[in-house]
């Protein structure tokens, strides 16, 4: 809380790894489920609850964001060569300043949080990302990459391909497993030049340096 006790805004970053193993639940944290994975998402929950009980405490609170995401889901009963569920997790936005409460139910990607933070604070900035204000603006699809594979999921749709050149395109709404690449390949096309658009744009901006704001001829930090 010292950086709090300034008065002047600050952003602050925390990491938890409840939910990797090795699992360990503090023996303080008492449940009744046995299944030592579910605890330690439990005490997960009931540790953000805790955390923000604290939080309510001080000046800053009622002036602050609070932006919970994982870095992953959990491949729980895949059903296809990318497991959804492990790619999928929700972005939470909790802060006083909101005044009532609604879920935004978009296609999007970690790239996005940060404009759609800046968004939220109102102020100027630089977007040198390919993300996007998910509370302004919609995206197409999102792709992500497996290994030697790379997804691309629309509102309906989901395309997978590999890098032997092989293609899949699904309607995981249904969770259908009926490959339907040669029946909608209007579809499975614009999905592959989407992903391989933004994969080839981020090559180009890495390559060259790009994602750092500059001040004459010199990056302002490369950290």
């Amino acid at each position: 809380d010292d950086v709090g006790r300034t008065g002047k805004p600050f952003f602050a970053a925390i990491l938890t790894s409840s939910d990797h193993g090795p699992y360990v639940v503090p023996h303080y944290y008492e449940t009744k489920t046995k299944d030592v994975k579910i605890r330690a998402v439990e005490y997960a929950d009931w540790s953000l609850k805790k955390f923000l009980r604290l939080a309510s405490s001080k000046k800053w609170f009622n002036n602050t964001y609070f932006i919970f995401i994982a870095d992953h889901g959990a491949a729980i009963d895949p059903i296809y060569e990318i497991p959804l569920s492990y790619h999928h997790t929700p972005l939470i936005i909790f802060s006083p300043i909101l005044k009532e409460s609604k879920t935004v139910e978009k296609i999007g990607g970690q790239i996005d949080v940060f404009p759609t933070i800046m968004g939220l604070l109102k102020l100027p900035y630089i977007n040198n990302t390919l993300g996007v204000d998910l509370l302004k603006e919609t995206r197409p699809a999102i792709y992500f990459t497996a290994d030697n594979k790379y997804g691309v999921l629309s509102d309906s749709l989901f395309l997978i391909a590999d890098t032997q050149g092989r293609e899949s395109l699904f309607k995981y709404r249904d969770k259908d497993t009926k490959n339907y690449i040669g029946i909608l390949k209007n579809e499975s096309d614009k999905l592959k030049e989407y992903a391989q658009s933004n994969m080839q744009t981020s090559g180009y901006i890495l390559k060259n340096e790009k994602q750092f704001i500059r001040l004459g001829s010199e990056p302002v930090d490369k950290n």
